[in-house]
């Protein structure tokens, strides 16, 4: 329950940068960090798994393991 968690963004954090490393170690790519916050960059996919998290815990949107299914697909594993 995301009410449990005061501070979504420390939370976000964490979970998007494991699901983000699973994914590089997974595909390779590469973490960096245009403008704001940490993004992954995998073949030509520029991903937010951080960004993702938040917006997951906070209001509930997308689902994490459908996103990355969509980004596997997308990759051709």
């Amino acid at each position: 329950d995301p009410s449990e968690y005061p501070d979504y963004s420390e939370l976000a954090l964490a979970l998007g940068a494991y699901i983000g490393e699973v994914m590089r170690r997974r595909w390779g790519g590469n973490w960096h960090k245009p403008g704001q916050g940490a993004r992954l960059r995998l073949g030509n996919e520029d991903l937010n798994p951080c960004g993702l998290a938040y917006f997951r815990l906070a209001q509930g949107h997308d689902n994490l393991a459908k996103y990355v299914r969509r980004v596997a697909k997308k990759l051709g594993s």
